[in-house]
């Protein structure tokens, strides 16, 4: 690996983000890719490093605000297709890694942001499960409330009850023994007849 030219490639990438090339930055790429490249023929010449491509597109990514993926895409076409490029296969082979990292970065953002979709879904529904739980509980808590008022309403309904039936019981006695004193005066006042 040459560390230079990996410097080099990182900072072509990140100037290919930045804006549309027009004739005369295509051309200075053009020059800039065939120093880092060299000619066709020359195996033994630079490769770029799958891992360096990643975390170069994984940086441009980071800051949006700056850089522009689709703009980099676009200019990196630009390039692998122009006649100057004296080594278009490792520019094209570039070209193609660079779109596989976009694409994977994409589809990770995409996944990602399923993902806080449902995870936000979720956290709704949690919500409105708390929200819920907490009204039934408060039912609850009010039908729990009735039900002892009630309770107590019935033990004293019942305690009232076994008073008044003492109170009836108390006076079908008293009522037995006056009339058992009446039926004795009735008795003694027609008895003698």
């Amino acid at each position: 690996m040459d560390a230079k030219k990996d410097a080099q490639l990182v900072d072509i990438l990140k100037s290919l983000a930045l804006e549309v090339l027009n004739k005369e930055s295509l051309d200075s790429k053009v020059t800039e890719l065939n120093d880092i490249y060299g000619e066709e023929d020359n195996d033994n010449g630079y490769r770029h490093s799958y891992s360096n491509i990643f975390s170069t597109i994984a940086s441009i990514n980071q800051d949006l605000n700056v850089f522009h993926i689709e703009v980099l895409c676009n200019n990196l076409y630009m390039l692998a297709k122009c006649s100057d490029i004296k080594n278009p296969k490792r520019v094209e082979k570039l070209y193609d890694h660079v779109n596989l990292e976009i694409a994977q970065i994409n589809y990770m953002s995409d996944m990602k942001n399923g993902l806080v979709s449902d995870i936000s879904q979720i956290k709704q529904k949690n919500d409105e499960f708390k929200q819920v739980s907490s009204q039934l509980k408060e039912k609850l808590d009010s039908y729990d409330e009735t039900s002892k008022e009630l309770s107590q309403k019935v033990d004293s309904y019942n305690e009232t009850s076994k008073e008044l039936e003492g109170k009836i019981n108390g006076m079908s006695r008293d009522y037995i023994a006056i009339l058992g004193i009446f039926a004795a005066i009735i008795l003694a006042f027609t008895g003698d007849d």
